[in-house]
């Protein structure tokens, strides 16, 4: 039985990269051997970096610091969160990385962050990524951004009620930002945050 009391995980055999592509990612090809019956290949696209820290920003009126970002995957713009990950070769930490990107992608300076209660995965069948999320308050716009060529996007100000109402309406498809929206709800409601 596994901590849980209920069913026992299938054992890793042997983990192989068998494809880098860029950004840090990589598809690996691993073994798994369950409990009972024979061993079997799944293929996963791996991330050898640190995980992504991703930041909720909101200005001292109560606007949501969003991007518009075009995302290959869909081949299309989605609303977002700020956010990325640190270079292997530095040793920055979630929260300072959360603060560097919110910086560079948008403009804005948070005056006050906190982590969120847990790191989501971002999909759990078929990677090993997973993330930092944090909430930011009382973000500044201190400069203009500094995005890399690659980053097609814009910074949107989006009143909260209104990003809640687009979340729960279906207009934000970003699985990150739906999930980071609902971490960060307790928080607001605790600060006593004016929705609707």
């Amino acid at each position: 039985m596994d901590k849980d009391g209920g069913l026992k995980s299938p054992t890793i055999e042997n983990t192989e990269i068998i494809y880098h592509a860029q950004h840090g990612r990589c598809m690996v090809r691993r073994i798994f051997k369950p409990p009972k019956g024979a061993a079997y290949t799944h293929h996963l696209w791996w991330h050898l970096r640190p995980p992504s820290s991703i930041v909720f920003p909101l200005t001292t009126d109560r606007n949501v610091v969003a991007i518009r970002e075009f995302r290959h995957g869909m081949a299309d713009f989605s609303l977002e969160f700020p956010g990325g990950s640190s270079d292997s070769a530095q040793t920055e930490l979630p929260e300072e990385t959360a603060k560097r990107e919110l910086l560079e992608e948008t403009g804005y300076k948070a005056n006050g962050i906190i982590k969120l209660v847990c790191d989501p995965w971002i999909e759990t069948q078929s990677m090993n990524l997973r993330y930092h999320p944090f909430l930011a308050f009382d973000c500044t716009f201190v400069a203009q951004p500094m995005r890399d060529e690659t980053e097609i996007m814009e910074t949107l100000l989006i009143p909260i009620e209104k990003w809640y109402e687009m979340v729960f309406a279906g207009q934000i498809v970003s699985n990150c930002a739906i999930a980071h929206s609902l971490l960060a709800l307790p928080y607001l409601l605790k600060e006593k945050i004016k929705f609707i």
